[in-house]
């Protein structure tokens, strides 16, 4: 009885239509499937490209298969691992100007500020714009195993979250 409720059925629903599969481009190293600049790639290329690579990538997108979405979820989720870790090499990079920048001493009066002593002078002479010694310095501030914490977090925060931070710290202080 089971078998011929199970031929009943079959023979009721009709066969699923055949999926049509759109055209792609040759695929080429450093491209998806559909010809499109994978995501890793993409982070090189000029703002101009780079539009043109997403508005292309959102069409392929748009008609492709599941396998082939699939990968650009993984190729992103790895896309935003990388810019986490490139994010915390760059927070590093300041917490270093942050601890050489206090052993150099500070101008102690306007004038030696204005002969090019002091810890502003000796960073302008290194290549840092007074903005980005005063971030360095607050990042500087804040205490060191907070500061590990938030960098190794799973979300590190950017350099201007933790010049923030620091910059609230040294207000309470």
């Amino acid at each position: 009885m089971a078998a011929q409720m199970a031929e009943m059925r079959a023979q009721m629903v009709p066969p699923p239509a055949p999926r049509m599969r759109r055209a792609s481009a040759p695929k080429k190293e450093g491209n998806s499937p559909a010809g499109i600049p994978l995501l890793a790639s993409m982070r090189q290329l000029p703002a101009e490209e780079l539009a043109r690579a997403y508005g292309e990538a959102r069409v392929a997108l748009a008609g492709c298969e599941l396998a082939e979405s699939l990968r650009w979820v993984a190729e992103a989720v790895a896309l935003a691992a990388y810019a986490r870790r490139e994010g915390r090499l760059r927070l590093r990079a300041v917490v270093r100007q942050g601890e050489l920048l206090p052993g150099i001493p500070a101008a102690t009066n306007q004038h030696n500020a204005a002969n090019g002593s002091g810890r502003y002078a000796a960073a302008k002479a290194a290549g840092l714009s007074s903005h980005q010694t005063t971030t360095a310095l607050h990042i500087h501030a804040v205490p060191e195993a907070k500061r590990e914490a938030l960098i190794e977090s799973e979300y590190p925060p950017t350099v201007t979250a933790l010049a923030e931070r620091g910059a609230a710290l040294a207000r309470k202080l």
